[in-house]
């Protein structure tokens, strides 16, 4: 009969642990106004991807726009003013006293002109990064928003955050930046891929009773 020979190799085989989580978002922001007032333009809608620093609403702003170029008119003849009487000064025309006070007087009218650009900054509303507007945006010209209080959020999908139980006597194989592949109950394909960034420094406990505690023997990670 014949014989096969065949060769015997080294392989690795990777430990695997196994557990279910809950997929959530980090990445949302909850826009509360800095400062009140009526919306004049809305440049997005419900559903609308946005990207970073993009405007996304402007309210009200004519008395800061006048404001701001009263500042800047205020700041250029500040400066004028300033380099003047520092000519004089050194050519001995004025006191150096005067000059230093009106290079004071500049550097104030200079900072007056940044606190109304800033505050004219504060009435365009502006995305702080890439997403979604949420779908219970219902924001219209005219609206009033109130300072403090909450308008919409907006979201990225780009990066999740998926909370995991895993099995105390699996807690020692658990390490931070340890790969994490998410896969659906349906398919064996994976549909995400992350790492370990956090674990939790104790297990999880549950009441027994009114004052008695004891460990469920789960341990907490977040990938």
């Amino acid at each position: 009969m014949p014989v096969y020979a065949d060769t015997i190799v080294k392989k690795n085989f990777r430990e695997v642990i196994t557990t279910e989580g809950l997929i959530g978002n980090d990445n949302v922001i909850f826009f509360k106004p800095s400062v009140s007032g009526i919306v004049t333009q809305v440049l997005v809608k419900a559903g609308q991807k946005v990207e970073k620093d993009q405007v996304m609403l402007v309210l009200e702003h004519e008395s800061q726009a006048a404001g701001l170029a009263t500042a800047k008119a205020k700041a250029q003849e500040a400066r004028l003013e300033a380099s003047r009487y520092q000519f004089l000064a050194d050519e001995g025309a004025a006191p150096r006293e005067q000059a230093e006070e009106k290079k004071i007087d500049a550097i104030s009218a200079q900072s007056a002109y940044v606190k109304a650009k800033v505050e004219l900054s504060h009435r365009y509303i502006k995305a702080p990064f890439d997403g979604i507007i949420d779908a219970g945006f219902v924001v219209n010209v005219g609206t009033y928003v109130e300072a403090g209080k909450f308008v919409f959020s907006l979201l990225n999908n780009d990066e999740l955050v998926v909370a995991m139980n895993v099995p105390a006597v699996q807690a020692k194989s658990i390490a931070l930046g340890q790969v994490v592949r998410i896969y659906s109950e349906a398919s064996d394909t994976a549909i995400a891929k992350g790492q370990v960034d956090y674990i939790s420094p104790a297990f999880k406990t549950n009441a027994e009773g009114n004052d008695t505690w004891s460990p469920t023997n789960t341990l907490t990670v977040k990938a």
